[in-house]
């Protein structure tokens, strides 16, 4: 299996060893040969970004967790447009309901003469 490591990160891995053999991977540091098939971690679905890290001394791959996942701009503008839409469909509601009050105190006062 040979696997390719910047500073740490697994790049990418394949099980054709034969690559290390071409010409732009046979001097390459980065390009490791493992002698046996490396087994690697599923990434969580947990709203983090995770890495791939190569351990040398245990020769296997592990995960290494890494910031929140920002929710995307179209997700925030979503219920942002959802929460102005609901919250001013109950003001239209509310002022609806205000004026019908308004004018039944109206008509409630002018019958008992308080307002002409």
């Amino acid at each position: 299996m040979v696997i390719y490591v910047i500073n740490g990160r697994v790049i990418w891995i394949n099980e054709d060893v034969s690559i290390k053999e071409q010409d732009e991977f046979i001097n390459d540091n980065n390009c490791i040969v493992i002698d046996k098939v490396v087994e690697y971690p599923e990434i969580p679905n947990d709203g983090y970004n995770y890495s791939y890290i190569w351990n040398d001394e245990k020769q296997e791959i592990e995960l290494l967790k890494g910031a929140k996942i920002e929710a995307p701009h179209e997700e925030i503008t979503k219920q942002t447009y959802t929460t102005v839409e609901v919250s001013s469909s109950d003001n239209l509601t509310n002022m609806d309901m205000l004026i019908g009050i308004d004018e039944r105190l109206n008509m409630i006062m002018e019958h008992l003469g308080l307002i002409s």
